[in-house]
């Protein structure tokens, strides 16, 4: 993949990878801790029109920034403001993040949260660790068994920040509470069926799956990386919910 352009807004570190007329694709990755490196490997397989950036939260993956994380919001904000037409595909603790983020709703024209959670998750509370380590160990609860040998050769080289990781275990998932419901803005749901870490159930009796602007597409035999098994029907789903 050919990063065409790679920037600095708002402290948030952004990658172009394509570059067409059509609305701005803003690729925002899960852990915190791994990077969006990681969505390389999905960019290979949607065919989307528009520009697509892969994007860092402020000192989180390899973005150089300082980690600020009580700044997050009002910077992701103030990305989103300083483009037109964002789609915003949030995966895993983005998708998360941005269910915190009401405010987004005015700036973005299209929201897909993919193997997000409107619940609260339980994690383990590892002591200090090797962050890769722990990943790579954990890797049978984020694909599936016939993915997992694949997955550690795309993982394996991921940034792990353990610094991000630590803030996110510690501070972001024991005080996570969904306040934001989209009231109008066309949003995706997009789950693997198979996924361990944030579950079907995940959404089951909330106000996300009650509202006319919300859809949900569950990808069949997938995982929380639903594109590495399923890699046509994620590339449809997001086609089908960006022409519809």
């Amino acid at each position: 993949m050919k990063i065409l352009r790679e920037q600095i807004i708002h402290r948030f570190r952004l990658r172009q990878v394509q570059d067409q007329s059509g609305p701005v694709w803003f690729f925002l990755p899960g852990g915190p801790g791994l990077g969006s490196e990681y969505f390389e490997s999905l960019i290979d397989v949607v065919r989307l029109p528009g520009s697509v950036y892969l994007v860092d939260f402020p000192g989180d993956g390899s973005n150089p920034t300082p980690l600020v994380p009580e700044k997050w919001k009002e910077g992701l904000i103030e990305l989103v403001t300083s483009f037109q037409r964002v789609h915003l595909v949030a995966h895993s603790f983005a998708a998360l993040f941005v269910m915190m983020c009401p405010e987004l709703e005015p700036h973005l024209e299209k929201l897909i949260l993919m193997s997000g959670s409107a619940k609260k998750i339980t994690h383990h509370k590892p002591g200090p660790v090797d962050l890769k380590e722990y990943f790579l160990s954990r890797l049978h609860l984020y694909v599936l068994p016939e993915t997992v040998e694949r997955a550690k050769k795309l993982f394996e080289n991921l940034p792990y920040n353990i610094e991000a990781f630590v803030w996110g275990r510690d501070h972001f998932h024991p005080q996570f509470d969904p306040i934001w419901v989209p009231q109008k803005l066309p949003t995706l749901i997009l789950m693997g069926e198979k996924d361990l870490v944030t579950p079907l159930s995940s959404f089951t009796g909330t106000p996300y799956l009650q509202r006319p602007n919300i859809a949900f597409s569950v990808i069949q035999d997938a995982s929380h990386f639903p594109w590495l098994e399923q890699p046509e029907e994620v590339n449809q789903a997001i086609a089908f919910f960006y022409t519809g």
